[in-house]
Formats: C-alpha cells, sequence, structure tokens
C-alpha cells in the first residue's frame, strides 16, 4: 500500500512532472536533486523494511490483510529488520528537515523565489518582490 504514492509520484516526476529552470546554479542543483531522490530512495526502503518486518513477524497489513509468518525468520532477524527500519526512518526525517531549512533559507534568506514557485497561489509572481541571494 506504502509503495503505491511513491511509486505513482516516481512516475509523475519522471515523466510529466514540472520542468523548471535552475534556480541556483549547477552545484546546489544537483545538491537539490540528489535530496529529492534519496527521499525517494529512503521512502521505498523504509516501506520495503516494513513489508520484510510484517512477514518476518507474521503481523496484520494495517489489520486488513493477514500476513503469514516465513518459515525461517527468528526473533533475532525481526530485530535486526526493526533496527533497520527505525534507522531508515531517523534518516527520513533528518534529511526532510534539511530540506525544509533549505527552503527557508531561499525563502528568508537568499529571497530567490525558490520556495514560492513551488506553491500554486504564488505562480506568476515569481522574482517579482524577491531579488538575487545575498
Amino acid at each position: 500500500m506504502g509503495l503505491l504514492p511513491l511509486v505513482t509520484r516516481v512516475m509523475w516526476r519522471t515523466t510529466r512532472g514540472r520542468r523548471l529552470p535552475l534556480a541556483d546554479g549547477p552545484a546546489l542543483s544537483v545538491v537539490a536533486k540528489g535530496t529529492h531522490w534519496a527521499l525517494y530512495g529512503l521512502l521505498a526502503l523504509m516501506v520495503t523494511l516494513g513489508l520484510l518486518l510484517t512477514w518476518v513477524r507474521g503481523d496484520s497489513l494495517f489489520n486488513l490483510v493477514a500476513i503469514p509468518r516465513l518459515g525461517l525468520a527468528d526473533q533475532d532477524t525481526a530485530e535486526r529488520l526493526q533496527g533497520w527500519h527505525n534507522a531508515v526512518g531517523y534518516l527520513i526525517l533528518s534529511l526532510a528537515g534539511l530540506h525544509a531549512a533549505a527552503a527557508l533559507v531561499h525563502r528568508y534568506a537568499w529571497r530567490d523565489g525558490v520556495l514560492e514557485r513551488m506553491l500554486p497561489r504564488f505562480r506568476g509572481q515569481r522574482g517579482a518582490q524577491h531579488g538575487p541571494p545575498v
């Protein structure tokens, strides 16, 4: 279930997503794209680890579908998967926090209109009240 929105988003992004011109220099553009793809990858890994953990424990998927326990699974494997799942969750939170902080730097420190051009209500106003980075 968790993979469907992620796969849909990645497919939209790689095929028909909005293609905006570079707002920053080439180096920051590489960092931004790398951050986005890292978030997508970590989200896919999080869902995959969660499904594996569910199979190892023999649990249910959101109390909708019963998932049988794998015969080779043991408590050690479940604890290891749980640790990886937790670590990936903390990585996602950290990277998303840095990503949000970067958006705020663009908005309030550099005033370059990057955040505004992502928001529908600001389309067409890009650059009207913001100058180049300080």
